[in-house]
């Protein structure tokens, strides 16, 4: 049997009328602020006689027939399991790294520092003015290692 079959059945035996799909999805798209999870009424004829709805409407049908969306996919032939083993991905309830395992990174970071440098005596971070001009004139200030514009001006 074909999925568009096996939607109508499971929306008859539910007792969900396609107004149903609309008023439901319509709800989810705005909830969403999206709205390509709005399932009409003509869409929901054209999955019923075939057609592959995207993959928020699926969303939006599993939910108005209250049913998982990966059992939803497994009409249109998905396995959603299949895709996490493909991925190389554990299953769910499946044991993998805890949040307590240390896992080491695939590359190294080691700085070298010179073991004679001492921290204090470094001018690299203070500001050591040989220049200053407060007259406002936009002069630049000198410092140790470039010349700075004052005010967003070029000297």
């Amino acid at each position: 049997m074909d999925s568009g079959k096996l939607i109508r059945e499971l929306r008859e035996e539910r007792f969900v009328k396609s107004t149903d799909i609309e008023r439901i999805s319509r709800s989810i798209a705005s909830d969403k602020g999206n709205a390509d999870f709005y399932f009409s009424h003509s869409t929901l004829a054209d999955v019923e006689t075939g057609s592959v709805p995207s993959i928020h409407k699926l969303f939006s049908l599993a939910a108005c027939l209250k049913i998982p969306l990966e059992e939803l996919l497994l009409l249109f032939g998905i396995d959603a399991s299949e895709s996490r083993h493909l991925a190389g991905q554990p299953e769910p309830g499946a044991r993998g790294p805890s949040a307590t395992e240390v896992r080491e990174p695939g590359f190294r970071f080691r700085p070298s520092f010179d073991a004679g440098s001492n921290s204090h005596a470094t001018s690299l971070l203070r500001l050591n003015p040989q220049g200053v001009d407060l007259s406002g004139s936009g002069a630049a200030q000198r410092y140790r290692s470039h010349t700075l514009p004052l005010c967003g001006r070029r000297p």
